[in-house]
């Protein structure tokens, strides 16, 4: 049996607030890898998964030669981590370490316990998207120290609900002071930094202290970012003390800069581009002392995700219909987002930004051609409006072109309703939706350019239709033979109301189409049948035979047709 007695300090460090008057040891940090390893999880190219429902599978490793002393100690982890077997990419670790001693034949082990969560770092052109990294700092003491310069920690899951994760035998390092002290200490946790770039001391975020004079001119800190965290870092040196913090990035390329003059306290913010090893410095650039060293890091929430929504289509976070927020600010200049569309459906979104931003509305087709853009400029809101020519997924993304801030984004898809449809009437003859004599309305815009109906008509009858359009909009009406020849055409001109009589010299079903030339909005036909023979309404008309290819028109004669039932539920009239 195993007992979980204390406790480990992990995400957040403990300070312990002690006179920094007291910094004493100069050791230099070790890193020291796993002597031992084993799992009993299921080994796949390399890793050691922990993923069985019953929760038994563990990954234990062994270190030896650690220098004693009452120095916390740095654990340097790596993992993958997904939701399932083979899983999706993007899910963070999250698992259980224990610190301590094994048991031996019938004596349990004496742990200290700690749920880790260790972020996603993986990069774009990552195939999996499974690799997460951070540190864990470990407090020693009798429980959870070394015993004769050896070091036990085990990992296992936390419920069957969690991630699955794996690990290998490079999955941890230890690194610790050879004199079993503190860097720029006197004890305190996580006090102090490096004392140059190639030995940044590795943290979690939280607070820290240390000094600068002219021993020590600069203090180097290293930590781990998902991208999209956002950091921020503040400074507050000595009275008197000129110090400056940077922040630099994986390739060690200067991001951020803070300075603090006389005193004052500098800050910087910085949203990530990039997942991985962040560096922050401090230095002096007059006087001397202490400084206190504030490291927050927050993921961000767009849409609700808990995260950044990507920068890249093909990782678009999805979402549907209604208000959402997203955050944009520095390297983050793009949020992707993905929703299903059906062909007719209208799309229309509205972007409030921060004041002074400029942030841009981007609409893609599932080909990844635009399809709309709307342009906010100095706070103002941006908006856009389409009308889909095809069922797919389509894509939002929104772009920071200058500025920062939160922004929020209302999408709504919304149904037409041609002819009393519910939906938008089909762009080509084969699909065409059934009418009768009367008034209908229907609606063209973007992608959505035609709108066929059908209806039936005996030889002699006299067919006569008008069409009004919106403003400014440049509509056609179609008449076609049951062969699919046209019978009449009626053209409008800025918003003009066309018209087409015609005389049916055949029996059988007839089509009429409104064409969008230019302009776009509502419509209303009045079609009027009279005169000739008389039709016998015994069935169906025909729905359409939806396995041949688009835009292929077929004809129909009487003998083909079914036609319904008088007043029958399908006739939208």
């Amino acid at each position: 049996m195993v007992k979980r007695g204390c406790t480990v300090s992990v995400v957040v460090l403990i300070l312990f607030l002690v006179s920094l008057s007291s910094c004493g040891s100069s050791g230099d940090w070790e890193t020291f890898a796993a002597s031992s390893f084993s799992s009993s999880g299921d080994y796949i190219q390399g890793w050691y998964w922990l993923r069985d429902s019953y929760l038994t599978d563990r990954a234990e490793w062994t270190f030896k030669g650690i220098p004693e002393g009452s120095g916390d100690l740095q654990v340097d982890l790596r993992a993958l981590a997904t939701n399932r077997a083979s899983g999706g990419p993007g899910v963070d670790a999250r698992f259980r370490l224990l610190v301590g001693r094994p048991g031996s034949g019938t004596t349990g082990g004496v742990f200290c316990p700690q749920e880790v969560m260790l972020p996603n770092v993986s990069s774009p052109g990552d195939p999996d998207g499974y690799a997460c990294r951070g540190v864990v700092t470990v407090e020693r003491n009798s429980q959870c120290g070394t015993n004769g310069g050896e070091l036990f920690i085990m990992a296992e899951r936390l419920s069957s609900s969690r991630p699955h994760v794996a690990f290998n035998r490079d999955s941890i390092t230890v690194r610790a002071r050879s004199d079993g002290g503190f860097v720029n200490g006197g004890g305190q946790s996580g006090a102090g930094g490096g004392t140059s770039l190639d030995n940044a001391r590795p943290v979690n975020p939280g607070r820290f202290y240390g000094t600068l004079g002219d021993e020590v001119g600069e203090n180097w800190y290293k930590f781990w970012l998902s991208t999209g965290q956002v950091v921020s870092i503040s400074l507050v040196p000595g009275s008197d003390a000129d110090f400056e913090v940077r922040l630099y990035g994986p390739d060690e390329r200067s991001l951020e800069s803070g300075y603090s003059p006389r005193g004052e306290q500098a800050e910087l913010s910085y949203a990530a581009s990039e997942a991985g090893a962040f560096l922050v410095k401090v230095y002096r650039s007059s006087g001397e002392g202490n400084y206190q060293l504030n490291l927050d890091v927050d993921n961000q929430n767009d849409a609700g995700s808990g995260k950044d929504a990507s920068d890249y289509g093909i990782r678009a976070y999805p979402i549907g219909p209604g208000m959402f927020t997203g955050f944009l600010k520095d390297d983050d200049d793009d949020d992707w987002y993905h929703f299903d569309v059906t062909k007719g459906q209208i799309i229309s979104a509205d972007l409030s930004v921060p004041v002074e931003a400029d942030f841009d509305l981007y609409l893609y087709r599932p080909n990844g051609s635009t399809a709309e853009t709307g342009h906010s400029s100095k706070g103002e809101a941006a908006e856009l409006s389409y009308a889909a020519g095809k069922s797919g997924i389509y894509f939002i993304k929104v772009h920071r072109s200058s500025g920062e801030g939160t922004y929020q984004v209302q999408l709504n898809v919304d149904n037409q309703n041609d002819a009393g449809s519910g939906k938008d009437a089909s762009d080509y003859g084969i699909q065409a939706y059934p009418i009768g004599p009367g008034m209908f309305t229907g609606f063209l815009k973007d992608d959505d350019d035609d709108d066929w109906y059908h209806f039936d008509v005996t030889k002699g009858q006299i067919i006569s239709a008008d069409l009004s359009v919106p403003v400014e909009a440049d509509f056609d009406l179609y008449l076609y033979r049951p062969n699919g020849s046209t019978a009449e055409t009626g053209h409008s001109s800025k918003g003009e109301a066309a018209g087409l009589e015609s005389e049916a010299d055949e029996t059988g079903v007839h089509f009429l189409k409104v064409h969008r030339s230019s302009g776009e909005g509502s419509y209303q036909v009045h079609l009027s049948i009279s005169g000739g023979g008389t039709i016998d309404y015994t069935s169906n008309f025909p729905a359409g035979d939806t396995s041949q290819d688009e835009g292929e028109f077929e004809s129909f004669s009487a003998a083909d047709v079914d036609l319904p039932e008088p007043n029958g539920s399908d006739i939208p009239f």
